[in-house]
C-alpha cells in the first residue's frame, strides 16, 4: 500500500474520452464490489459507498462530455482515491475481488482495457456475494435516482 498519493485532477486533463470512462467504470466495480460483497448490512459503511457510486454516476458523464470540467474531475479523483485507497471499506471487511480476479484473466487473455473489462465481470462475480438480492435490488434503485 502507498505512503503517500497525491490526488491532482489536474494531471488528469490529458486523459482521452476512452480512459475517462474506462477509469469510471473501474471505481464504479471496486465500490459495487466491496458492497455487495460484504456479508454485513452496515449502514455506515453501506451508505458512504453508495455516496461514491452516486458521485461517479454524476460526474462521469460530465467529464466524458467536458473534459476540462474541474468539478467533475476533481470529485471523480476523490471517489477514485476512496474506492481504491481502502477508504471505502473503512468500518467493513475487506469484502472479496471476485469480478476482479476474473477481469484481470479476461483482459490478460483478450487485450480488454481493465476499466472495460471489469464491469463486464461483475454480474457473475456479485453472484457469488453473501447479500441477498433484496439489498442489491434496493442498492440499483437507489443509484438509479441520482440526485
Amino acid at each position: 500500500m502507498a505512503k503517500c498519493v497525491i490526488v491532482d485532477p489536474e494531471i488528469h486533463l490529458t486523459l482521452p474520452k476512452r480512459q475517462i470512462l474506462a477509469g469510471g467504470l473501474d471505481i464504479l466495480t471496486h465500490l459495487a464490489e466491496f458492497y455487495v460483497t460484504e456479508p454485513e448490512t452496515l449502514p455506515v459503511n453501506d451508505g458512504f459507498k453508495e455516496v461514491l457510486m452516486k458521485v461517479v454516476i454524476k460526474y462521469l458523464p460530465i467529464a466524458a462530455k467536458n473534459p476540462n470540467d474541474m468539478v467533475a474531475r476533481t470529485e471523480l479523483a476523490w471517489a477514485s482515491n476512496c474506492a481504491m485507497g481502502g477508504f471505502a471499506r473503512i468500518g467493513g471487511t475487506q469484502g472479496i475481488m471476485a469480478c476482479h480476479g476474473m477481469e484481470e484473466a479476461m483482459s490478460g487473455r483478450f487485450d480488454i482495457c481493465h476499466g472495460k473489462a471489469s464491469p463486464l465481470s461483475s454480474p457473475p462475480g456479485c453472484a457469488m456475494s453473501n447479500r441477498s438480492e433484496k439489498n442489491v435490488t434496493a442498492c440499483s434503485l437507489k443509484m438509479s435516482s441520482v440526485d
